[in-house]
């Protein structure tokens, strides 16, 4: 019995820190300046990372 109040209050206690605004950034679909390439119609959010001078310019 007592393992299932600990859990209640864990859970509960979880649930009030975590509530609130949680909103995320937007997607290729809602802002078209995010980069992003399109492939069979699919659109895609991409990102390059690493050193550009070693870029093959195929981009």
């Amino acid at each position: 019995m007592a393992m299932v109040t600990v859990g209640g209050v864990l859970f509960a206690t979880m649930f009030v820190w975590t509530n609130g605004d949680s909103s995320v950034p937007g997607t290729v679909v809602e802002d078209s300046s995010i980069l992003h390439v399109t492939i069979d119609a699919l659109t895609f959010h991409v990102e390059s990372v690493g050193d550009a001078s070693l870029s093959t310019g195929s981009e």
